[in-house]
């Protein structure tokens, strides 16, 4: 350890310091628990690479694979073959006339009467003038209830007032006795028996 000027020791104690607070920041970033542990299976990786003993391999013999088709393959290429040959050779003289008949039914009369009726409605639709339609009235008919239905309301608000107004103080207060009756030494006795 160095000596340090005992005068500055005694200025350093003695000083009025006026010193602010300030915030620390590291500026050196560690690395991650996971970023050292790959980095530890990279090295021993790359030293087990490195000091691989060539000697430990194995002999192997290498087998080039080279499938030829089958019977079965050969035999259905064959007649794609010969079914291309015959195609691009095929006589067309051998063939024999056909007359085709088109056959394109026309609609009867009502079913062209019918359409003509619908595209009518239609164009009447799309051409309709609405200032030929007259101005009419509509009048609301309110339906009141019958008389069952009336005194059914009534009978309901009243019941409904008398709950309202009820007065809990007419009530009379009772008291309640629960008894509890004891099996009888005969009872006891029978049941004993029973089991």
């Amino acid at each position: 350890m160095s000596k340090v000027d005992k005068n500055l020791l005694v200025d350093i104690t003695k000083a009025d310091h006026k010193l602010h607070h300030v915030q620390t920041t590291e500026k050196t970033v560690l690395p991650s628990k996971d970023a050292i542990a790959q980095e530890k299976t990279e090295e021993q990786l790359k030293v087990s690479i490195g000091s691989f003993k060539k000697e430990q391999l194995r002999h192997a013999d290498t087998v080039e694979k080279n499938p030829l088709p089958d019977k079965n393959a050969i035999a259905q290429e064959k007649t794609e073959e010969e079914l291309k040959v015959s195609i691009g050779s095929f006589n067309k003289g051998q063939l024999r006339h056909a007359d085709t008949a088109e056959k394109n039914p026309l609609p009867d009369k009502n079913a062209i009467g019918q359409e003509k009726q619908e595209l009518e409605f239609r164009k009447s639709i799309g051409e309709f003038q609405k200032t030929n339609l007259k101005h009419a009235d509509t009048d609301e008919k309110v339906v009141l209830p019958d008389k069952n239905d009336i005194t059914r309301e009534k009978r309901e608000k009243e019941l409904k007032d008398s709950i309202n107004e009820f007065n809990k103080e007419k009530l009379k207060e009772t008291k309640t006795e629960e008894r509890v009756r004891l099996p009888s030494k005969e009872d006891i006795v029978a049941e004993k028996k029973g089991k």
